[in-house]
């Protein structure tokens, strides 16, 4: 294999990883909490409670670690969304999940305004309309 299709292959495999965490980014409905597990991304919609919460500090699966997991691939796509058009489309189509997990963390000033500046940054990236993406967040609070 030729240096110029082992880097291809391995652009190729870096893309579908981050096109499906953006897919599941985009799936996320308001009270989801994510895990990773291989690099990718997993919705937790398993019952809420003591159990639950246990569950996820042992396995070091909190608010921030979940920030920083959306950083990077959110980082990672905007390496990659001038290559892959697709990885466009589906950075476009994160901001619905990202807005939802906004409502599940809205008690939580920190994670909010991280939230709000991924927001912001994809729509400087894509130029979507930012006024679209706060008037989805505050018709919750209607």
């Amino acid at each position: 294999m030729t240096t110029q299709s082992s880097e291809s292959t391995k652009i190729t495999g870096v893309n579908s990883e981050i096109n499906i965490n953006l897919k599941i980014i985009s799936q996320i409905n308001e009270g989801d909490k994510l895990f990773v597990s291989q690099n990718l991304l997993q919705i937790d919609r398993s019952q809420r409670g003591v159990a639950n919460a246990t569950v996820r500090w042992y396995n070091n699966e909190s608010r921030q670690q979940t920030m920083i997991q959306l950083n990077k691939i959110i980082r990672k796509a905007f390496e990659h969304m001038h290559q892959d058009s697709l990885i466009a489309a589906n950075l476009e189509s994160s901001v619905k999940g990202l807005i939802e997990l906004k409502k599940t963390y809205i008690d939580d000033p920190t994670v909010v305004a991280q939230i709000d500046v991924l927001m912001e940054e994809i729509a400087e990236k894509k130029l979507l309309p930012l006024t679209d993406l706060n008037d989805s967040v505050s018709k919750k609070d209607d």
